[in-house]
């Protein structure tokens, strides 16, 4: 039993190849490695493209987010502020004049109904990754803000 069971089994099978030696497939690759360190590849520009490309992106989709925001609390603000207090029947409405001061300049002005009736409507877009707008619907004879609507 002082015999290894797979020591007869060893002496019947070839001898193992002789390998290469590992110090000279390493001097090659390691001049190769040392030549290509200083050098930038294509890879490495597609790279930086691909990352400014996503950094321009991402600040575009913060500006548009925040602007969106921005000007749809001010509306919802407004329009709240006529419908609620002590005299909501009676009190007037959140005039648009009232509000031109505090929303972008930039509002695409056109003439369209809501519910069933003619309105001034107020359209502010902004691009980002998505597309962002805020209707602000306005009664053409005194210039009270009706609703307001946003496609996020």
């Amino acid at each position: 039993m002082s015999e290894h069971p797979d020591s007869k089994r060893s002496e019947q099978l070839p001898a193992a190849p002789k390998l290469p030696q590992s110090g000279k497939a390493k001097s090659k690759e390691s001049k190769e490695a040392s030549e290509n360190k200083g050098r930038r590849t294509w890879r490495d520009y597609l790279l930086w493209a691909v990352l400014a490309i996503l950094a321009v992106g991402a600040v575009a989709e913060f500006r548009a987010q925040s602007a969106y925001r921005k000007t749809l609390a001010i509306c919802n603000e407004a329009l709240n502020r006529g419908d609620e207090g002590k005299n909501a029947e009676t009190s007037p409405h959140v005039k648009f004049d009232d509000l031109k001061a505090t929303l972008p300049a930039d509002a695409v002005h056109t003439l369209g109904t809501h519910s069933f009736a003619k309105a001034d409507i107020y359209t502010w877009t902004w691009q980002g990754v998505r597309r962002y707008a805020v209707h602000l619907y306005v009664d053409p004879k005194n210039g009270s803000v009706w609703d307001v609507t946003s496609e996020p």
